[in-house]
């Protein structure tokens, strides 16, 4: 992969470390299979001690509630240096706010959807602004999204990985009270995307990144009327 001619970046060398380092360079260090996507071993970690068993995913405020900060910090130092490190006993609202600052540092000009944002984030936004109808706004989002010219296949693994955990949280929320609304809320500034595309990649999470699954038009696709500041 052409790190540098697919970016927006002005740096584009390995800066050694996980947190705050291009996706590329992270996968290369080290890297995890999470269904036939390569993930960074960071995030795996994340998944894997969320998904021990699905009491962690009920946890009240999940995502929303702050872990120790001091903890967080020593484990962003033992991954940059270790890049694998277990989390099986680590608090889940660390591990939430580790995973949240790794993607919030990610340098990537596209963040989680590539390196370059107008080839990738710009692509989503342009088919927002044609105001077209849900159903048709979803239809384009997958073609861009299976597009690998467009979001390439490193990005797309872990985007999957990422929207299929929020879409199964977003699921339990009669118990973890993290609507799609405060799940939104959380992640908008983490991952620097509008609200109007963040809500259909966890909402649609199913549609959008599995290829052969149809688009249900049953769901109640309400538009969820929200104002961030700053976004």
């Amino acid at each position: 992969m052409d790190i540098q001619s697919d970016s927006d970046n002005d740096e584009f060398e390995d800066k050694g470390g996980v947190f705050g380092n291009l996706l590329h360079f992270t996968l290369i260090k080290s890297k995890k299979n999470y269904e036939s996507y390569d993930i960074p071993t960071v995030v795996y970690n994340c998944l894997q001690r969320l998904y021990i068993d699905k009491h962690q995913l009920d946890e009240e405020g999940i995502f929303r509630i702050s872990g120790s900060a001091l903890t967080i910090k020593n484990l962003i130092e033992k991954f940059d240096s270790e890049f694998d490190v277990s989390l099986k006993d680590v608090d889940v609202h660390v591990v939430t706010g580790l995973l949240k600052t790794y993607l919030r540092m990610l340098p990537d000009g596209g963040g989680i959807l590539g390196f370059n944002r107008e080839k990738s984030v710009e692509e989503f936004k342009k088919i927002i602004d044609l105001e077209l109808p849900t159903l048709k706004v979803l239809q384009k989002f997958k073609e861009v999204l299976l597009n690998r010219d467009i979001v390439d296949e490193e990005h797309f693994g872990l985007c999957f990985a990422l929207f299929e955990l929020l879409w199964q949280i977003v699921g339990r929320n009669s118990i973890n009270k993290m609507n799609l609304r405060n799940i939104v809320i959380v992640f908008a500034p983490t991952l620097d995307l509008s609200i109007d595309i963040l809500v259909h990649f966890i909402r649609d999470f199913n549609y959008l990144f599995k290829k052969d699954v149809v688009l249900d038009t049953n769901v109640l696709r309400d538009n969820l009327q929200l104002s961030i500041p700053g976004m």
